[in-house]
């Protein structure tokens, strides 16, 4: 019997070949739930239309285990197996480059376009917000990622937000206060820096005034403009 970890191969009786390349932690299991029904009814892959075409033939895959290996080093020998499987012109139905379920694997427009509109307006629990933000921690934009900066300028060009969004907005910067989150003195030196220069437009200030206007101020918010216009000369 093998050990708790390898590395499988579902081979297609017919043929002979393996179709198949995965890996495994849990012994055999794993490898026999891919002929799940309730696994095959919901999945839409080239892997489960071959399994769905044995099946309809009262076929069943073989199981061949192609290496043993320690659990630390299994996603590392997938990759291999399924380049060398490749390479030997195996018909695998392998969507991806092995490793972690996703790697390799490019979505097509429709399909993000499909996805995109599957999860508009679909309500996210505080536990999914929760996983978002710790996901992005740490994530760098900006010139390390030109190519998102103009993704994002471009879509956000011209774009009003609704007060839907505006509440929704407020309501989360209250939450991170109430969890006692605070912005760093980095992060506010890179903001400072960010906005140096840059001039607003006669609406914009017109707004941002009138968004300040009879907004009572805390005694160290008072306190930090008082520090701020120390030594400045007035015209």
């Amino acid at each position: 019997m093998p050990g708790a970890n390898f590395i499988y191969g579902l081979v297609d009786p017919r043929t002979l070949l393996v179709r198949y390349v995965g890996l495994s932690s849990t012994g055999m299991e794993r490898p026999w739930e891919h002929t799940s029904p309730s696994k095959l009814n919901r999945e839409q892959t080239y892997k489960a239309n071959w399994l769905r075409e044995l099946i309809r033939a009262d076929l069943r895959p073989s199981i061949v285990i192609l290496q043993e290996c320690p659990k630390e080093h299994l996603k590392t020998e997938e990759r291999w197996w399924i380049a060398y499987g490749r390479a030997c012109d195996w018909p695998l139905t392998n969507h991806t480059d092995g490793g972690d379920g996703t790697f390799g694997f490019l979505k097509t427009a429709a399909t993000r376009a499909k996805l995109s509109a599957a999860q508009r307006g679909k309500p996210k629990s505080e536990q999914h917000r929760e996983n978002i933000r710790l996901a992005l921690l740490g994530r760098k934009r900006g010139p390390d990622s030109p190519e998102y900066t103009a993704r994002r300028t471009a879509t956000l060009k011209g774009q009003k937000r609704t007060p839907e969004q505006r509440a929704r907005m407020r309501a989360a910067q209250l939450r991170l206060r109430e969890q006692g989150y605070i912005v760093s003195d980095e992060t506010r030196a890179k903001m400072s820096a960010s906005q140096l220069g840059r001039k607003h437009s006669a609406e914009s200030i017109a707004k941002i005034a009138a968004a300040h206007r009879g907004r009572p101020k805390t005694p160290e918010h008072r306190e930090r403009i008082r520090q701020s216009l120390l030594g400045r000369k007035s015209v």
